[in-house]
């Protein structure tokens, strides 16, 4: 048999070993982003994939892991944002489960928990994010830290080896 017919079949029968791929199941996500000097943030949230109407808990964890205090600036401090393709839809600053004060400096290794709770009342592929900007001691310039993660509303996009696409968070595995 020649040299190129058998790397085929044998290409042939990898490719039928691997199967489908797996679609993604209902779960929680987690993030982490910053760095010692700026702080160190997660962003979590229930779920991937919520129905529309669904509740899903968003929590923001602030941690300062330095040994000095950090200041964070330009409020409204450690604010929440869910984004659409034409930018922000709603903030968590403007529901009535934004904390009425945040103390901006946060002492050497104090650790903050925040919590918002959205009702989801749109549709498709979103993010939530969170910049803050902290001034660390001794500089003039504020540091920005970010996170991001991605959900959807009804649907959620998905890829795998270049097959995927829309996929109905009805049909997933709960």
């Amino acid at each position: 048999m020649k040299r190129w017919v058998l790397f085929i079949i044998i290409g042939l029968v990898v490719l039928a070993a691997c199967g489908e791929p797996t679609p993604p199941t209902i779960g929680p996500l987690k993030i982490h982003g910053g760095s010692p000097n700026i702080g160190e943030l997660t962003l979590s949230a229930t779920t991937n994939c919520a129905l529309r109407g669904e509740t899903i808990m968003f929590t923001l964890r602030v941690v300062n892991p330095a040994d000095y205090p950090l200041q964070f600036t330009n409020p409204p401090f450690f604010d929440m944002t869910i984004v659409k393709t034409k930018g922000v839809q709603i903030r968590w600053s403007d529901t009535d489960q934004y904390p009425s004060a945040i103390n901006p400096v946060m002492a050497p290794r104090e650790v903050r928990e925040y919590h918002w709770e959205w009702v989801s009342n749109m549709e498709g592929w979103l993010s939530i994010e969170v910049m803050t900007a902290a001034l660390p001691p001794g500089d003039t310039t504020p540091n920005i830290n970010q996170a991001s993660l991605y959900f959807g509303v009804t649907y959620m996009s998905w890829e795998q080896g270049g097959v995927g696409g829309p996929i109905d968070c009805v049909e997933l595995k709960r």
